[in-house]
């Protein structure tokens, strides 16, 4: 095991990727760094240079948001408290975290963290685009709130996901007609105006595989 770590261990240093052991098995996490830039002048050379870096990682190493049953046993305030112990800033939102912002946080400032992102479930194809907008300020408003500088946006219209018999790799997955991707997109370029222009929050793409968006 000792030698199977050591080599997750560089595997993980060469990825930014982070690690840990328990009861004999290696768990891998998921890490994201959000970079602060500052443009400096040197002699006339115009060059970019790292102001701060800090790392945050996504709560699926300790509880999956798909399937519930992984990582059940791990408490909102264990995860949190062992991202601290291994050096992260911040971390996305996960299912087990308090949906009171205020509580979210309290348990975020007293460990000197903060929040980096959260997904949202878009349904701009099959919803009113009012409708997904004011779902979406809500969720800007959270974000705001606990010092997030992105919102990970995912449409979820025809998603397959978590339907266990429904193959990924078979034609029953949806696809879109040009009229329903002119409206997914136009709506998905307003939520990330409404976002920057509004709230200095950055929206993120994820083509999450059995999305409308993504193919095999």
């Amino acid at each position: 095991l000792a030698k199977t770590a050591n080599c997750t261990r560089m595997l993980c240093e060469k990825m930014r990727l982070t690690f840990t052991v328990h009861k004999g098995k290696i768990r891998i996490s998921k890490c994201v760094c959000f970079v602060q830039t500052q443009r400096e002048d040197y002699g006339g050379n115009n060059n970019v240079r790292s102001k701060k870096v800090r790392l945050g990682i996504c709560p699926i190493g300790w509880s999956n948001d798909d399937m519930w049953d992984l990582g059940d046993e791990n408490t909102f305030q264990q995860c949190i408290s062992e991202m601290k112990l291994a050096g992260f800033d911040g971390c996305e939102v996960g299912h087990k975290y308090p949906e009171d912002k205020t509580v979210l946080k309290h348990m975020l400032d007293v460990r000197n963290m903060t929040i980096a992102s959260k997904w949202f479930s878009s349904f701009l194809v099959d919803k009113p685009y009012e409708e997904v907008e004011a779902e979406f300020i809500k969720e800007l408003d959270y974000l705001s709130y606990v010092g997030a500088t992105a919102i990970n946006v995912s449409e979820q219209s025809g998603s397959i996901q978590g339907q266990l018999d429904t193959p990924v790799l078979d034609d029953k997955k949806r696809v879109l007609t040009d009229e329903e991707w002119d409206r997914f997109t136009t709506g998905l370029n307003k939520l990330g105006k409404l976002s920057m222009e509004k709230y200095g929050i950055r929206t993120c793409f994820h083509h999450h595989m059995g999305t409308v968006c993504q193919t095999v």
